[in-house]
């Protein structure tokens, strides 16, 4: 009974944080008081969930949206992949390098299952070079990082560009993922470094 109460609770919450996206991103298309594309697909993708026609709305918006944006061809003209990943192993920390687009699509799918099938206890994903992120995307971040925290292992991003880390503060992730930049990890241990060497000069 009371499992039954909590999802349930859970359930009105989400729908609740749904609709209340949804609308504010309707707003914010009509007025330049709220960032509206990224609240409404985030709002779209919770209630597609539970509403057929949020689904259909979501599949609709990234439909137009691929088609605004062109699909990314060859030099024969052949479709290519809009998102390009690249691994690396180090200790016990996998970093891996993302370029191009984590959106709705095969390629979205392609990242969780790479990101997933890692061992070791610390994965970090490179964002220094992924130019565009829609909702699909975003929630797939999220459920990553859900079932890395279930599993007692860490999942972090680093150096996203300006647009995704804009879209990341507007949907306030960024009290959920942990974000690594480049330029604060040199500096802390050029700091450590300096530190030691004063401790062992002194000495």
């Amino acid at each position: 009974m009371l499992q039954y109460k909590i999802k349930s609770a859970t359930t009105h919450i989400s729908l609740v944080t749904g609709w209340l996206l949804t609308i504010g991103g309707i707003i914010g298309l009509v007025l330049p008081i709220l960032p509206g594309l990224p609240f409404l697909l985030l709002g779209l993708a919770i209630l597609s969930k539970r509403y057929g026609w949020a689904q259909w709305v979501t599949t609709w918006l990234h439909s137009l949206f691929r088609r605004s944006r062109g699909t990314s061809k060859d030099g024969k003209g052949r479709r290519t992949s809009m998102l390009q990943l690249a691994t690396q192993y180090s200790d016990n920390v996998t970093t891996i390098w993302c370029k191009g687009r984590i959106v709705l699509g095969d390629d979205l799918h392609r990242l969780k299952i790479v990101v997933l099938s890692q061992n070791t206890a610390e994965v970090i994903l490179d964002l220094s070079s992924v130019n565009l992120i829609d909702a699909a995307g975003l929630g797939a971040l999220v459920d990553v990082h859900k079932r890395f925290q279930c599993a007692d292992k860490k999942m972090e991003l680093r150096d996203p560009t300006r647009f995704v880390a804009h879209i990341v503060r507007t949907t306030r992730l960024d009290r959920v993922f942990h974000i690594l930049r480049t330029r604060e990890v040199v500096v802390s241990r050029i700091m450590v470094t300096s530190v030691g060497q004063g401790r062992s000069t002194s000495s």
